[in-house]
């Protein structure tokens, strides 16, 4: 027993020192749909249809709808972001 409690001692200070190490230094992946001012994530995806590059915004816990421009077009990805 006294040697499992030090094995997660150990891992918890491990963890703890990597986590000192890198705060900070993960930079979010912010899209269109998030603040970039602030940072503060929007709660979206967008995803893309790779067949027809149409893009639709999903939400927890799983919403679905198109993503469309200020006109109230379904927003398309051009040809050479679809192949990425």
């Amino acid at each position: 027993m006294n040697n499992f409690l030090a094995f997660i001692g150990c891992i918890a200070l491990v963890l703890f020192f990597l986590a000192i190490l890198f705060h900070g230094k993960v930079e979010l992946q912010l899209d269109s749909t998030d603040d970039h001012v602030t940072g503060k994530r929007s709660g979206m995806r967008i995803l893309v249809d790779h067949e027809t590059g149409l893009q639709y915004l999903n939400t927890f816990p799983g919403g679905l709808t198109p993503r469309l421009d200020a006109d109230g077009k379904h927003m398309r990805t051009t040809d050479e972001e679809v192949t990425r």
